[in-house]
Order: structure tokens, then sequence, then C-alpha cells
């Protein structure tokens, strides 16, 4: 199982899960790629995570936090907006195909 998909399993599995949909998931993808180019460290981003309770929903969200921050940060503004969009789009398709 790759490692979108794990993700996506484990916060399914979570009572977080109940509330996000595919678009909402895909706009978390995109935040988090959004905050690493931009330059914010990771250890930031997971912090505004700290509220969660729920161990399995914190683990997915630290997961995609982890694969956004394990793809190169670009210089320009036209690749930061592709590798955005391609995280976003990776998340989504996997969250449409588990509906499915």
């Amino acid at each position: 199982m790759n490692r979108t998909l794990a993700t996506l399993t484990l916060l399914a599995a979570s009572s977080q899960a109940l509330a996000i949909d595919c678009a909402e998931f895909s706009r978390m993808a995109e935040a988090l790629m959004r905050s690493h180019q931009s330059g914010v460290p990771m250890t930031e981003t997971i912090e505004v995570f700290d509220y969660i309770e729920d161990e399995a929903a914190l683990k997915a969200i630290k997961t995609m936090i982890i694969m956004a921050y394990e793809k190169p940060r670009y210089s320009t503004e036209k690749m930061q907006q592709r590798e955005i969009a391609d995280f976003r789009d990776k998340f989504a398709a996997a969250c449409y195909r588990r509906k499915q």
C-alpha cells in the first residue's frame, strides 16, 4: 500500500474523518505543501495540529506533513505551484478512489 493510501486509510479510520470530505482533504494537502514551499519549518506545521486528540487522525496528518516536507522545495513560483497542485491532486485522487 502506498503512503498516500495508507495515510488516507488512517484518517478515514478516525472519528475526525467523518467531518472531512475529499475536497477538504485535498485542501489540507494543498495547505501543507504550500507551507513547505513557503519555507515554514516542519515543526511549526506539526504544532498547528497539536489540538487534535484523535491519535489516528493526528498520525495521518503528521504523515501527510512528512510526505510534503520530503518533496523538494522550489525557488520559482511556477515550480512551487506545480508541486502544490500535484500534491493536492495526489491526495484528492486517492480519496475519490477510496470512495468508489
